[in-house]
This record gives C-alpha cells, sequence and structure tokens, in this order.
C-alpha cells in the first residue's frame, strides 16, 4: 500500500501530539487550565469524538492526525466521525478543528458560515446509534476542477500557487520589489544549463511594480489602441511580473522561438520549474498572444505536470482569464 509523504508540518504536529501535548500555537493558550473537557448534548454523538467517549479531547485529535497519514486505520463510520469539515477526507485540517474546539479555542460548528440546519444532520452513528453532530460546512472556494482556491492579503492561491491573470489579480500594495529567490535560484541553474550548451539566456524584464506596469500598458493603449493592447499587455495590478514570479528572457519578440535559444527553452524550461506562460494556441485560455519569450516559475512538480499533459494555468486549474468587467 502506498503511503502518503509526510509534511514537515505534519509531522511536527504529530510528534507533539504523540507526546501527549495540546499543539497550538503559544499564543493562543488560554491562560484557565481549568476549564472541563467539552461535552456534548446525550443525544448527539459528536463530530471528532473518534474515541467515542462523547468528550471531545486531544487523544481525537491525535488519531485523526495519525488516520491522516496513514499511520491509523479507520472504520467507515470513524471516518465519518472523524471528517469534521465535511470535504471527504480525514485530514490534519479535521484534526486541527478537533483540538482546538477541544480547548475552547475554536466555537463549535460556528467559525464559518451557514445554520446547521442545513447541513446533513440526521445521519446516525453505526455504532453508538445516536444522532450525529451536524458537519462542518466547507469555507472554501474551488475551481471546476476540483482545486482549493484561497484569499490572503487580496492574492489568490489556486492549490498553493499564486495566480495573477485577467480573472485574479494583485492589490497594487503588493510589492516584492525583485524576483522572490527561488525563481531567481531557478532561473541562474537553467541559464547555466544552456551556457553548457554554448547558449546565452538573461533577464530582459524581470520583476515589474504596479506603477511600472501602469506606465506601459497606457503607453501601449495610446499607441495600439485597449483591444489590441490587452492582447500582449496586462492591466495594473494583472500583470504577473508584479508577482515577482516571472520573466522575459532575451528578446521580446516572436522571433525568438526560432533562436537555438528559444527552442532550448521551450524544450527544458520545465526541467527547472518554469512552464511558457502563454503558448502558441492558447489566447483564448489564458487571455494573451503567444509569448515565446514570457515565462513563469511554479516549481518542478507542476511544471512537469503541464508539460506532460500540455496544460496551461488556466486549463489545468478550471479557472478563466476575463477582465471582470468583460463578464
Amino acid at each position: 500500500m502506498l503511503r502518503k509523504k509526510i509534511s514537515a508540518a505534519a509531522l511536527a504536529a504529530l510528534l507533539v501530539l504523540e507526546g501527549s501535548f495540546a499543539f497550538v500555537p503559544a499564543q493562543a493558550v488560554r491562560e484557565e487550565e481549568t476549564d472541563p473537557p467539552l461535552l456534548w448534548d446525550d443525544d448527539v454523538c459528536p463530530r471528532g469524538d473518534v474515541v467515542r467517549d462523547d468528550v471531545l479531547l486531544a487523544e481525537d485529535a491525535r488519531l485523526i492526525l495519525r488516520a491522516s497519514v496513514d499511520l491509523e486505520t479507520f472504520s467507515p463510520e470513524t471516518a465519518l466521525l472523524a471528517d469534521v469539515d465535511n470535504d471527504g477526507a480525514v485530514t490534519a485540517s479535521d484534526a486541527r478543528f478537533v483540538l482546538r474546539m477541544s480547548v475552547s479555542l475554536e466555537p463549535l460548528f460556528s467559525h464559518v458560515p451557514g445554520p446547521p440546519a442545513t447541513i446533513e444532520a440526521a445521519q446516525v452513528c453505526l455504532v453508538c446509534g445516536k444522532e450525529l453532530a451536524p458537519k462542518l460546512p466547507d469555507p472554501y472556494q474551488y475551481t471546476k476542477n476540483g482545486f482549493r482556491i484561497e484569499e490572503k492579503d487580496g492574492i489568490t492561491y489556486i492549490d498553493g500557487v499564486m495566480v495573477v491573470n485577467k480573472t485574479y489579480s494583485l492589490p497594487a500594495s503588493y510589492a516584492p520589489g525583485d524576483l522572490h529567490q527561488d525563481c531567481y535560484d531557478a532561473f541562474y541553474r537553467m541559464a547555466a544549463a544552456a551556457r553548457r550548451q554554448g547558449l546565452s539566456l538573461y533577464i530582459a524584464s524581470g520583476y515589474r511594480s504596479y506603477a511600472l506596469q501602469q506606465s506601459l500598458f497606457t503607453r501601449y493603449c495610446n499607441r495600439d489602441g485597449v483591444a489590441a493592447a490587452e492582447r500582449y499587455s496586462a492591466r495594473p495590478g494583472f500583470s504577473e511580473h508584479q508577482s515577482g514570479y516571472a520573466i522575459d528572457l532575451n528578446s521580446i519578440t516572436n522571433s525568438f522561438a526560432n533562436t537555438s535559444e528559444g527552442r532550448w527553452v521551450a524544450a527544458h524550461c520545465w526541467e527547472y520549474g518554469f512552464i511558457l506562460r502563454y503558448p502558441k494556441g492558447k489566447e483564448w485560455a489564458t487571455g494573451y498572444m503567444y509569448e515565446p519569450w514570457h515565462i513563469r516559475y511554479v516549481g518542478t512538480d507542476l511544471s512537469l505536470t503541464l508539460r506532460d499533459n500540455g496544460l496551461t494555468l488556466e486549463e489545468y486549474f478550471g479557472i478563466t482569464s476575463i477582465y471582470p468587467w468583460d463578464l
């Protein structure tokens, strides 16, 4: 049987719980250490109570966390109890909810909107025969391909990947000031590999601030008209260059595709975690015309997946790239 890869965070949490300590942030620990365990109505079997003692304790969270990394096997009915957040899987998130609720750091099923009456509440525990407590509604949105969408400080992440296109923008205040270090490091590894083949790759354009993108977009609109400019230039706040993960290479013209460097980049950039962000024939998906010089750092796992399947970020995640006012 294949085992899940245990993340550093999950392993740390597991070690803490295995040591019988409550795994909660230090700043969140309650001053009152004498609070009784969280008790439930006698007629209701609590979600998360995998020990089935009618209270939520750290032991419940510990067992759920072990099950989330395949160190514990639950029966179907126990897995139903353990799936507190109603996402169809037993994960570390369920363990976190149970642990926080057990010490009253999380209100019972009320940290996300939606009245419990709208959730399935008529299920019965197959072991004790009691009615199951209502499940937590899922607080997240998902793409049409099932990837979780999260927004933090006005920045959109899909499956943990920062996404910037005509649908998902960045706030004007987001300003890393330069390319992110992991993007830089990957570029220099790629450039070194190209150099060993007698090729020269250099950054023609990397990070751009909101203000600089505004100036460039205005200039292009004045020169070519808004409709034409929007095929190759982003409005301020919608440019990948502001993210610090996008690079324009060498010559910013379509002729780059026919150079030795352009052909090498198209064939090998995925090996270093980059993708050709706006490939030929995909303007309907990306919102931008073919740009053989524009690469985006996404990490090697995702770049390999996209390359093997011939997909853009939009196609893979199942998202649009359309300005909100064009809908």
